[in-house]
C-alpha cells in the first residue's frame, strides 16, 4: 500500500477562530482503544502481565484446595413393611428425604458425634461453637434425585473431613435410625399390653349378657319380638283412646245442647211461639195465606212507586199504604185467634222432647266414658310389660354394643400390632455404606479464579493504558487533521525516525526516494500559490519538541531547490537548533551572532551540497538573541532575504513551549504546521492553532509525518540524515 497523499483542498484554512472539532471531545469507541493500545502496545502489554501476574498470585496463595469428603447411605424408596393401602403417596418419599435431610443436621445428632474424643480433639473444629460449625459445613444431598442419600463436607485436610464425616453418619445412623427402631418396639409393647386388657374387658361383657338373658328366661330374639308385639299393642290402644276422648267430647257437647234446650222449653220464648203460629197460619188457613201474598205484593209495589214518585205523599201512594194496613189489621187478628190454641200444647210438647234427648245424651255419655277408663287401664298393664321388656332388652343391647365396640378397637390393634411387628423385623429403610472417601477437590476451580484474576489484571491495564493513552487524543491519520480537527493537510511524510528509517535503508538504497516524492506534494502546494499572495517566507513549526519539524523544514527547502528556486533555510529554532545536522554544518557564526549584531547577514549564508539551496545555522544562543526575535531587527533581516531568495524557509521552535514561534510567525507570509502522527496530541495541535490565529498568523495548513510507505525505485535524491 502506498504512502498517504493528501489533498490539497482549494480554498485553504484563511485563519478566524476555529471552532471547537468534535475530535477533542468525542467519547472513547472500540476502535479509537485499540489505535490507542496498537500506539502503547509495549507498556500496556508489560503493565497488564505485571498486573496480572499480582493480582493473581493473590489468589494463588490466599485461597487453599479444598477437598470434597462425602459418604452414601441407601435409602429405600418405601417402608419395606407398608403394605400397598398403607403407602404414603407418590410424594411421601421426598417429604421422607427433606426430613432426614434436616435430621441429620440436628443439634442432637452434631452433638452425638462431638462426643467421639477422635472428632472433638481434630484442629479443623473451632473450640466456640463446633455444633453450629458442623451444621453449617455438613452438606446432605440426593445426586439426582436418586435413593442415595449423601453426607458430605468441604475442607483443607481430608483426612480430617473423612473423621467427621463418618461421625456425623454414625450418629445419625444410631440417633436416629436406631431410636426409630427402640421408639417402634416400645410402641409395640404397649400396643400387646393394650390389646391383652380389651379383650380381658370383652370376656367380662359377654359373661354378663348371659346372665342377663338367664334371669330373663329368654333370648334376645324373643325379647325383640315381645317388644314389637308391645309397641303395637300400645300403639292400637293410644289410637282407640284418642277416638274415645274424641267422642266424649262430642257427646258433653250434645247434653249441653239438651240442657240449654230443655231450659228453652221451659222458658216458652214468644219468638219461638210466634214463628210456630204463622207456620200453622199458613198450612190450617188458605185464606191467611192468600192474604199474606197480596200483602207481600202490596208492599214491593209500594216501594216501587216510592222510588218512582216526586212527591212521597201523592194519592196513588196513600192508596196503596191504607190497603196495606187493612191487610196486615186482617192479619193480626187471624193470628190472635190461632196463638191461643196452639200456646200450651206446644209448650208440654217441647219440655218433654227436651228432656227425652238429654237423657239419650247422658246415657250415651256415661257408657263412652266407662270405656276411655278401661282403655287407659289396660295401656297402663301394657306400659308395665313393655318398660320390663324393654329395661332387659336395653341392658343387653348396650352390652352388646359396648362389646362390638371393644371388638372393632381390639381387632384394629391387632393389626397394628400384626404391623409393628412385621417393621421391627424388616430391614432397615437407611441401610450403612462404606466409609467416607475424598471425592475429589476444588484445584480447578482455584486455578480458574487465578487465571480470572490475572486475566482481569491484564485487561485491567491494557485497556487503563489504552483509555489514557485515548485521552491524550494522539493523531493517528490525516483524516484526523483534516476531517477531524478541520485543518488542511497539505502532506504526508513517511517515517524517518530511528530503526524504521535504518530498515528501510538497508532493504533498499533507493528508499529515500519515498520522502522525496512526499515533500514535493508540499512544494506543490507552496508553488500554487507562489506571486499570488507573496508565499516567500515560510515558518515551518509544531504545537511541542519531537514532531519531525526540521525534517520537514529541510526537506522542503531541497525540493524548492530542485524545483529550480533560490531557497534559503533558516534554523530559527535558536534554542535547540537541529538543521547544521542534516546538511553537516558548523552551528556558529549564524543566526543568534546576526540578532547580537557580532556578525552580517551575508557573512552567515553557507552553500549546501544542494544546488540552490543556502542555509543560515542557528548560531550561539543567548538571552538577547531571544529578546530580538520580538524587535523590529527580524523583520529588516526578512525582508532583505525575501529580496536575495525566491523562498525562506523558516525552521522555528515549537509553539506551546515558547514565544519564540509566535514572534517570528507575525514577519513569515504563511506558516506550515509539523504534525507526528501517533505521537502529536489533537489538544496541543488545536491549541497551537488557536495560538497563531491569535496574532495573525496565517496558517497554510499541516504536514503529517510518519504515514505508512511504499518503496519506490529510481529515484535519485539529495542524501539527508534522520532527524526529529
Amino acid at each position: 500500500m502506498s504512502y498517504e497523499k493528501a489533498e490539497v483542498p482549494a480554498m485553504p484554512w484563511t485563519g478566524g477562530p476555529l471552532p471547537r472539532p468534535e475530535l477533542l471531545t468525542v467519547a472513547p469507541s472500540p476502535i479509537s482503544l485499540l489505535s490507542a493500545f496498537r500506539r502503547r502496545w509495549v507498556l500496556a502489554t508489560f503493565l497488564g502481565v505485571l498486573m496480572g501476574g499480582l493480582l493473581a498470585l493473590g489468589p494463588y496463595f490466599a485461597v487453599p484446595v479444598r477437598y470434597t469428603v462425602g459418604t452414601l447411605l441407601k435409602v429405600a424408596e418405601v417402608e419395606p413393611y407398608i403394605l400397598a393401602g398403607k403407602r404414603g403417596g407418590p410424594d411421601e418419599f421426598d417429604r421422607y428425604k427433606s426430613a432426614e435431610a434436616q435430621r441429620i443436621l440436628a443439634i442432637d445428632v452434631m452433638t452425638y458425634a462431638l462426643r467421639d474424643s477422635n472428632v472433638n480433639s481434630l484442629p479443623i473444629l473451632p473450640k466456640a461453637n463446633p455444633v453450629e460449625f458442623l451444621q453449617k459445613n455438613i452438606s446432605v444431598s440426593y445426586p439426582g434425585n436418586s435413593t442415595l442419600m449423601r453426607i458430605s463436607m468441604k475442607g483443607k485436610d481430608p483426612e480430617q473431613l473423612k473423621v467427621i464425616v463418618n461421625a456425623v453418619r454414625e450418629a445419625y445412623l444410631t440417633q436416629v435410625i436406631e431410636d426409630r427402631r427402640q421408639k417402634k418396639l416400645d410402641d409395640l409393647a404397649n400396643k400387646e399390653k393394650y390389646l391383652k386388657d380389651l379383650s380381658d374387658e370383652a370376656d367380662r361383657q359377654r359373661d354378663m349378657i348371659h346372665n342377663l338373658l338367664t334371669n330373663l328366661q329368654s333370648t334376645p330374639q324373643l325379647l325383640v319380638q315381645q317388644a314389637k308385639m308391645y309397641a303395637e299393642k300400645l300403639s292400637s290402644l293410644h289410637r282407640e283412646q284418642m277416638g274415645k276422648r274424641e267422642t266424649i267430647r262430642k257427646l258433653g257437647h250434645e247434653v249441653a245442647m239438651a240442657t240449654a234446650a230443655l231450659e228453652e222449653a221451659e222458658k216458652q220464648d214468644p219468638t219461638v211461639l210466634e214463628d210456630v203460629v204463622e207456620q200453622a197460619l199458613m198450612q190450617q188457613d188458605p185464606e191467611f195465606a192468600t192474604i199474606r201474598e197480596e200483602w207481600i205484593g202490596l208492599v214491593k209495589r209500594l216501594r216501587l212507586e216510592q222510588d218512582k214518585a216526586r212527591n212521597p205523599n201523592n194519592a196513588s201512594i196513600n192508596h196503596l199504604k191504607d190497603k196495606i194496613a187493612d191487610l196486615e189489621e186482617e192479619m193480626s187478628e187471624r193470628r190472635v185467634t190461632v196463638r191461643a190454641d196452639l200456646a200450651e200444647g206446644f209448650k208440654e210438647q217441647n219440655i218433654s222432647d227436651a228432656k227425652q234427648a238429654l237423657a239419650e245424651a247422658k246415657s250415651s255419655f256415661e257408657l263412652t266414658n266407662k270405656d276411655f277408663e278401661d282403655i287407659g287401664a289396660e295401656i297402663k298393664t301394657m306400659l308395665e310389660k313393655t318398660q320390663i321388656a324393654d329395661q332387659g332388652n336395653s341392658k343387653i343391647i348396650g352390652k352388646q354394643k359396648l362389646l362390638k365396640e371393644k371388638e372393632t378397637v381390639a381387632e384394629e390393634l391387632r393389626r397394628e400390632v400384626e404391623l409393628l411387628t412385621l417393621e421391627t423385623n424388616s430391614p432397615a429403610r437407611v441401610k450403612k455404606p462404606t466409609p467416607a472417601e475424598t471425592e475429589g477437590n476444588d484445584r480447578t476451580m482455584k486455578y480458574s479464579i487465578v487465571g480470572f484474576s490475572g486475566l482481569l489484571g491484564l485487561l485491567s491495564a491494557v485497556f487503563g493504558v489504552s483509555f489514557m493513552e485515548f485521552q491524550k487524543r494522539r493523531i493517528g491519520s490525516t483524516s484526523d487533521v483534516s476531517e477531524g480537527l478541520g485543518v488542511n493537510v497539505i502532506g504526508a511524510l513517511p517515517s524517518l525516525s530511528g530503526n524504521t528509517w535504518s530498515k528501510m535503508v538497508s532493504r533498499n538504497r533507493n528508499v529515500r526516494g519515498l520522502l522525496t516524492d512526499s515533500v514535493d506534494s508540499v512544494r506543490s502546494a507552496l508553488l500554487y500559490g507562489e506571486g499570488k499572495n507573496g508565499r516567500k517566507v515560510i515558518m515551518v513549526t509544531s504545537a511541542t519538541p519531537g514532531e519531525g519539524k526540521t525534517t520537514v523544514a529541510t526537506q522542503l527547502a531541497a525540493s524548492l531547490a530542485r524545483a529550480g528556486r533560490r531557497t534559503l533555510l533558516v534554523d530559527a529554532d535558536l534554542r535547540s537548533p537541529k538543521a547544521h545536522r542534516v546538511f553537516e554544518l558548523p552551528l556558529e557564526p549564524g543566526m543568534s551572532e546576526v540578532l547580537r549584531n557580532e556578525a552580517e547577514i551575508d557573512d552567515v549564508i553557507r552553500p549546501t551540497r544542494a544546488p540552490g539551496l543556502w542555509m543560515i545555522t542557528a548560531g550561539g544562543c543567548c538571552q538577547e538573541c531571544i529578546q530580538a526575535l520580538a524587535r523590529d531587527d527580524i523583520r529588516v533581516m526578512l525582508a532583505k532575504l525575501r529580496d536575495e531568495f525566491d523562498f525562506v524557509i523558516l525552521d522555528s521552535g515549537p509553539v506551546l513551549s515558547t514565544a519564540d514561534s509566535l514572534s517570528l510567525g507575525v514577519h513569515a507570509d504563511v506558516a506550515v504546521l509539523s504534525i507526528l502522527k501517533d505521537t502529536s496530541q489533537a489538544t496541543k495541535v488545536y491549541e497551537a492553532f488557536e495560538r497563531l490565529d491569535a496574532v495573525g498568523v496565517y496558517v497554510l495548513g499541516a504536514v503529517v509525518n510518519g504515514v505508512n510507505a511504499v518503496v519506490k525505485r529510481n529515484v535519485t535524491t539529495l542524501p539527508v540524515r534522520a532527524s526529529a
